[in-house]
């Protein structure tokens, strides 16, 4: 199935393919770039990121809600550090980018309010995981 140009591959995964004419092989020729919007639910989100670990995972785009980061600041911060601390993730050097979306809503944060905010959780974090 098509929707608006992205083959839909996989809805329970949202796994979405996208025609990349400019993404090439080593041995010619052209590849898709597959993308995996992992679920919410956290034993469901762990399990799609292992699976796309083994796979060979490229890169990793980690969306925060700029509008209630507030009120899952800890929570985002985990799953964020626990990301970034991932021995296959480290291991293959998997370039993350963060990205804040829903930034034109009233009361969401900037995009260097929440760097700072995920920084000093990281802090506390690095703290709690070295005793």
């Amino acid at each position: 199935m098509r929707e608006g140009g992205v083959a839909v591959v996989d809805f329970d995964k949202k796994k979405y393919i996208f025609p990349l004419p400019g993404l090439y092989t080593p041995f010619g020729g052209s590849r898709p770039l597959e993308v995996c919007d992992l679920p919410g639910h956290e034993r469901l989100r762990q399990h799609y990121m292992d699976d796309a670990k083994r796979r060979g995972l490229r890169a990793i785009v980690f969306l925060v809600d700029a509008s209630s980061l507030q009120r899952q600041l800890r929570d985002v911060a985990e799953f964020l550090f626990g990301l970034l601390s991932d021995r296959a993730v480290a291991a293959a050097a998997v370039p993350v980018a963060v990205a804040c979306n829903k930034q034109d809503l009233p009361l969401a944060k900037g995009g260097a309010v929440i760097r700072r905010e995920l920084e000093k959780e990281f802090q506390l974090l690095r703290e709690i995981h070295a005793r």
